[in-house]
């Protein structure tokens, strides 16, 4: 039977299941009870994940991170209860102070022990899941910033933008529907925000390469501003077909990339100057989103780069 606790906070319904993880550790102590874990709503899940995701999946391979585990039994255990203890209620209040009101934060969190390491936020228009891979060192305030991160994400995507803007850039050619398409990725520095709790140090304790990753963007705003605004604009006039957007885009992600660290930076920047109301404006009608970063630049009379008139053009923003 499935423990799922749910965890209620006005639009947050959180559910905690952790039947794979479980099973997995059991299956370490007790290798006949392996076929168990294939089972779990947690495995099945993660294999529904990996075929939509065009991967080979089988539970042959799967079973590697069972008989060679990268931790031990007491390890996982341990990770795991420390993990269960996490205010889902305050997560959730967290990303959602970030948001428009509307917004509903549904989704079940599934800790994983299973051959990768990544973390992920899956099937967010209908069932929200929330993968963790199980790892007994990282520390449970790391693991409450990635739930919240992957919280955000799932209300954003069920309340930004608003039907108004979605209509208007459904009228817009191609490239112009394609650019805006990828200004969502600047959704990755929103939720690094509102799954921060010190605004000046939003990564701490995270792994050396994200903050190494982190530093470098964030002390390069230049150099990146012009990377992704050549992209927009080229993207918007049809220069980059769509198929070349997408691989160039992915390269914004990358460890901690431009859709991180520009995202976080404007998003920071607006609230700054003109409040957390006029930052979720921006998150609902992303037209607001260029024109508000660059006021709130000038307002605060930081030496920051701005987007160009060039840009805003090819956006067909006036």
């Amino acid at each position: 039977m499935v423990l799922a606790p749910l965890f209620f906070l006005q639009n947050v319904e959180i559910r905690w299941v952790d039947d794979e993880a479980k099973a997995a550790i059991v299956a370490m102590r007790e290798p006949a009870r392996t076929a168990d874990i294939e089972r779990t709503e947690g495995y099945v899940r993660l294999q529904a994940r990996e075929m939509g995701m065009g991967r080979e999946f089988t539970f042959a391979k799967f079973t590697k991170c069972i008989v060679e585990p990268r931790s031990t039994p007491e390890a996982f255990e341990a990770c795991l209860a420390k993990w269960s203890q996490l205010d889902f209620n305050a997560l959730g209040e967290r990303a959602a102070t970030y948001l428009p009101g509307k917004a509903k934060i549904h989704a079940s969190v599934y800790p994983l022990i299973k051959p990768s390491t990544n973390s992920f936020v899956w099937d967010v228009p209908k069932r929200p899941a929330i993968m963790l891979y199980l790892d007994p060192s990282q520390s449970a305030e790391i693991t409450a910033m990635t739930i919240t991160h992957e919280l955000h994400h799932v209300g954003y995507a069920n309340s930004c933008p608003s039907s108004r803007f979605t209509s208007w850039v459904a009228s817009k050619s191609v490239g112009v529907r394609e650019a805006w398409k990828w200004v969502g990725g600047f959704g990755e520095g929103y939720a690094v925000l509102a799954a921060s709790v010190n605004k000046n140090d939003p990564i701490s304790g995270s792994a050396p390469e994200v903050i190494a990753a982190w530093n470098d963007g964030m002390s390069h705003l230049e150099r990146d501003f012009a990377r992704v605004e050549s992209f927009l604009s080229n993207t918007a006039t049809g220069k980059i077909e769509a198929k070349d957007a997408v691989k160039i885009a992915m390269t914004f992600y990358d460890v901690q990339g431009p859709w991180y660290t520009l995202g976080y930076h404007m998003a920071t920047s607006i609230e700054t100057a003109f409040g957390r109301p006029a930052l979720i404006r921006c998150y609902s009608e992303p037209r607001l989103l260029f024109d508000k970063y660059n006021a709130s630049v000038a307002k605060l009379g930081m030496p920051a780069p701005k987007w160009s008139h060039k840009l805003l053009r090819a956006l067909s923003l006036p």
